[in-house]
């Protein structure tokens, strides 16, 4: 597998965008696998908040601090407008994930983010 060497000052950030049921995630489960086969260190990212499950390893998963059900519940809100609510507030702490990544850049290669359809 060919792919971009990483910058010597930091990891190479990979998001995964694309409509809901492309298969996002899949493509992110196989290429989290692919890089470590590889001998690259991935940091992994969910952003998907309505997902049941990830089924990659995820050292970030926003469902951990949004609640998507209650957000639909709280605003009375659709699936749609959840999830957008929950990157909203997710969005709000971001500045924390950076400094995660900032904090291990030199421990890992490629930072995977996997986001909602």
């Amino acid at each position: 597998m060919e792919s971009a060497a990483p910058e010597p000052n930091g990891p190479l950030c990979l998001i995964v965008l694309g409509m809901a049921g492309v298969g996002k995630s899949t493509f992110v489960q196989r290429l989290i696998s692919q890089l470590n086969m590889a001998g690259k260190k991935t940091y992994n990212i969910n952003l998907d908040p309505a997902c049941l499950e990830v089924n990659f390893p995820a050292n970030i998963d926003i469902r951990d601090s949004v609640k998507y059900k209650n957000i639909m519940k709280t605003y009375q809100l659709g699936p749609n407008g959840a999830i957008l609510t929950c990157l909203n507030i997710f969005a709000a702490q971001f500045d924390q994930v950076v400094k995660l990544i900032e904090a291990k850049k030199d421990q890992i290669d490629y930072v995977v983010i996997d986001t909602p359809g």
